[in-house]
Formats: structure tokens, C-alpha cells, sequence
């Protein structure tokens, strides 16, 4: 698609150093720069282009197995993966670098800490796992930094924090880390861009300002699209 083929060009334009437009889609830095890391192991290949979402693939299917061990055994892991990968959008997101192929790839990821951080609290409701709550909160902020609408998934990662022991300090931890990274991410924008709201900013230019904005009605017309 469009969107994954500009994505893979500015992750182009950064390892050669040309000139960097912001746009919504340019600022996908999780799912971009991971691509230039790859350029430059591997070179400037269009084969890269395919490359980077294979590795992103199998990483996303470790974390799924390894999570799946966690909650029903290794037996029906092996079929929660199996089933995974024939999935029509799995298998197209396997072969092409887009956003959803790096941002499944963190929410895997968090969903691993969580899970295993659920399971050593119900063991044992002294344990710490502060690391685990770390990994959890950088990996969900990555996924944040792939595309910005899979925070709608933000509730269930903060109530899966909550019930695995009921404790503020978790909540604080996880949810704190997360805070001060965005407002990091903020920060650099404000200061090395003209873009002082960060990525809101980014995004309210590119659609807010839109000329060809279409009003809509309620919030079910937004589910029109689907049709």
C-alpha cells in the first residue's frame, strides 16, 4: 500500500540524510526506523523492503506462542499460532513493512510482560516486577510510536496492571513511565521542530486543516467505511 511504501522511503531518506517532511505518516518512527536499521545492515536493497516485516512477523509469533504457553499450555499454543499465521492480514503484513506489522509486533510484546507479570503476582503478591512493568510500558509506547490509534487498546493494558494484584504502585509506574515518554517525545518536537504539540500537532496539520473534510453525523457513520 501507499502508506507502507512512504514509510519505507523515509526510512530511506534517514539513512541517507535527505531532506524529512513531517506528516502523520512520517513520524511512525517505530515502524520506520527499525527499516532503516536494516538498510543499513543489509544495504539499500529493495529487497529490504520485504525483509524487515518477515523478522517483525517472526518476532510478533515468538511473543504470541511464548504468551499463549503463559495462559494454555504449549500444545494449544501451537494451534493459537498456527491459526495466527494463516490469517488473511497476517500473512500480507509479513511481506510488507506496514505500520501494523511493527505495532502488533509491540502490542505482543506488552501483552507478554503483562500476562507473565499477572502470573508471578497471583503466585506470590510480594514479588516485585517493577522490570517487568518497565518492559511492558517501553513496548506499549512503541506501539504508540508505530501508529497512534492502537492506544484505544491502553485500558486493557492499564486493567490488566490493576487486577493482577490491585496495588496503586503499579498503576503509577506503568502509567507514570508512559506519561514521561510522551512528554519527552513532546519535548524533542517542540524543540527541534516547529511542531510544539508533538505528534498532535503533526497530525492536526495533516487532517484537522483538511479542505476536504467530510462532517460526520454520529459516531456510527464513522463505522461507514467498513461497508
Amino acid at each position: 500500500g501507499f502508506d507502507a511504501v512512504e514509510e519505507f522511503h523515509a526510512a530511506k531518506k534517514i539513512l541517507f540524510g535527505m531532506e524529512y517532511g513531517f506528516i502523520h505518516r512520517t513520524v511512525r518512527f517505530a515502524a520506520i526506523l527499525p527499516q532503516t536499521l536494516m538498510l543499513l545492515i543489509s544495504g539499500a536493497s529493495p529487497g529490504v523492503y520485504y525483509f524487515t516485516p518477515v523478522v517483525a512477523s517472526l518476532i510478533s509469533t515468538f511473543f504470541l506462542f511464548r504468551t499463549s504457553v503463559l495462559i494454555i499450555g504449549r500444545i494449544p499454543a501451537f494451534i493459537v499460532v498456527a491459526l495466527y499465521s494463516v490469517f488473511p492480514q497476517v500473512m500480507v503484513d509479513g511481506v510488507h513493512p506496514r505500520v501494523s506489522s511493527f505495532s502488533v509486533m509491540y502490542m505482543l510484546i506488552a501483552l507478554y510482560f503483562l500476562v507473565l507479570f499477572f502470573r508471578r503476582c497471583t503466585q506470590n503478591s510480594t514479588v516485585s516486577g517493577s522490570r517487568l512493568l518497565v518492559g511492558a510500558a517501553i513496548a506499549v509506547f512503541l506501539m504508540y510510536l508505530a501508529k497512534e490509534d492502537t492506544l484505544v487498546f491502553l485500558p486493557v493494558f492499564f486493567l490488566m496492571v490493576w487486577e493482577s494484584r490491585r496495588r496503586l504502585a503499579d498503576l503509577m509506574l506503568f502509567g507514570g513511565l508512559l506519561l514521561f515518554l510522551y512528554f519527552g517525545e513532546t519535548l524533542l518536537y517542540a524543540m527541534l521542530t516547529d511542531f510544539t504539540l508533538g505528534r498532535l500537532d503533526v497530525i492536526r496539520s495533516g487532517h484537522l486543516e483538511n479542505i476536504n473534510l467530510i462532517p460526520v453525523k454520529s459516531v456510527l457513520h464513522l463505522f461507514d467505511r467498513f461497508r
